[in-house]
């Protein structure tokens, strides 16, 4: 499910420490990264709730730390959003469909 778009401020300021241009990509989440996500975090001391995957739009908007890494070939997005405590959001850039999908969210 697509959940929202990069803007065009966040592209631009995402396209100085990565070698492509996410302009115009949307963002995804499926249901097994959900599943995925809350079974891994369960015992998290702050673990995720329903709400959290809801606010996503919202908290990409507030979000103001980011930073591009390479995880096994692949380039992912690091977003840490204000929330309350931190929460970290991990997307994969997939250049053939131009998106960034949720890999893994939690709370440090």
């Amino acid at each position: 499910m697509d959940y929202g778009a990069v803007s065009a401020e966040e592209a631009a300021a995402l396209q100085t420490d990565t070698p492509f241009d996410v302009s115009g990509w949307k963002r995804r989440v499926e249901a097994d990264s959900i599943n995925k996500i809350l079974s891994k975090h369960a015992s998290d001391p702050f673990p995720l709730t329903e709400e959290d995957f809801r606010k996503l739009p919202d908290l990409h908007r507030q979000s103001n730390t980011r930073a591009w890494e390479k995880h096994k070939n692949e380039w992912r997005l690091k977003t840490i959003a204000r929330n309350g405590r931190n929460l970290w959001i991990i997307e994969e850039a997939r250049t053939g469909q131009k998106t960034l999908n949720l890999v893994s969210m939690y709370r440090p």
